[in-house]
């Protein structure tokens, strides 16, 4: 009976709840280790108000069932936003598409990123559809290309006096990295050996891939390397940037979601849809015709 009672009291605080909150809760929840992989959605959804839509059937596929509970909870949040928990990462995991999320602490979450257009300037009255299993039709507005990608030095903790940028093509030339105890400066390799575990630096080369942009924008995306002629987009009500690969066998304007940005330069803080909006149409309020209809595969 008390367990029913926090149950009931939990459904009531997470319907109340903003997307940001709802994904962090769900990425926390989703650590835990289930013998039966579709209990990571069917427990989860237990906590949810029932108009998520999705009742427990244990005779469908481990992909089949990721993929209606994505669905469920984009349709509860009205917002696509649990994106920042999916990517071609989480597609070869269970062989979802890559637009379903993997529901675990993958990536970033949007409080622990900068907003971004996604977030604070959508199109009005559009989010997403979803009228055919594998595909899901989204609202984006494509901002620039990769033109090179590589592995990333641990620049996450930049000195905030020069910038991310001049950070890291600092270190990237002379091959250092800042010492996160005392914000000094030192040999790589000095680095490396201070570490008491051989792999954390390996860690540090591979948590994040570094990405420059055609614009000369710098980037960074978690764990799963884009390609250059990749494109750094917007979509409709997510709160961080986007990299999208095209598919070509999959139809016109269809994309696989390679990751969400963690960072991604001159797009952050909602500045590159305001521009393109007053480039296109001399208001900055005015988004129409910014952002064009994409399919997710």
């Amino acid at each position: 009976m008390i367990e029913a009672y926090h149950i009931e009291q939990e459904r009531h605080r997470i319907a109340g709840s903003d997307a940001a909150t709802i994904i962090r809760w769900l990425a926390s929840v989703s650590r835990r280790q289930t013998s039966d992989q579709r209990d990571r959605i069917y427990g989860i959804i237990g906590l949810f108000p029932s108009n998520l839509g999705l009742i427990p059937d244990y005779s469908a596929g481990l992909a089949e069932v990721y993929e209606k509970g994505t669905v469920g909870f984009f349709k509860h949040l009205h917002s696509p936003a649990a994106l920042v928990m999916a990517g071609l990462q989480n597609r070869e995991a269970f062989k979802a598409p890559s637009w379903v999320p993997h529901f675990g602490r993958w990536g970033f979450s949007p409080n622990e990123a900068k907003a971004c257009d996604g977030g604070l300037y959508p199109p009005q009255k559009r989010s997403f559809v979803y009228n055919q299993p594998g595909r899901l039709t989204l609202y984006a507005a494509f901002i620039d290309t990769i033109s090179w990608a590589g592995s990333c030095f641990d620049w996450r903790f930049w000195d905030a006096a020069i910038g991310p940028s001049e950070t890291f093509w600092r270190r990237l030339l002379s091959t250092t990295v800042s010492d996160t105890t005392d914000a000094t400066a030192m040999p790589m390799l000095d680095a490396w050996l201070y570490a008491d575990d051989l792999d954390v630096p390996s860690q540090w080369m591979s948590e994040l891939s570094t990405q420059v942009t055609a614009k000369h924008g710098l980037g960074a995306v978690p764990y799963h390397s884009p390609l250059p002629g990749d494109i750094v987009a917007v979509i409709a009500k997510v709160p961080q940037p986007v990299i999208l690969r095209p598919v070509a066998h999959a139809g016109v304007n269809a994309y696989q979601l390679v990751r969400v940005c963690s960072y991604c330069e001159g797009i952050m803080y909602g500045e590159a849809v305001r521009e393109a909006a007053l480039a296109r149409n001399g208001n900055e309020t005015n988004r129409d015709g910014v952002f064009q209809e994409i399919v997710l595969v």
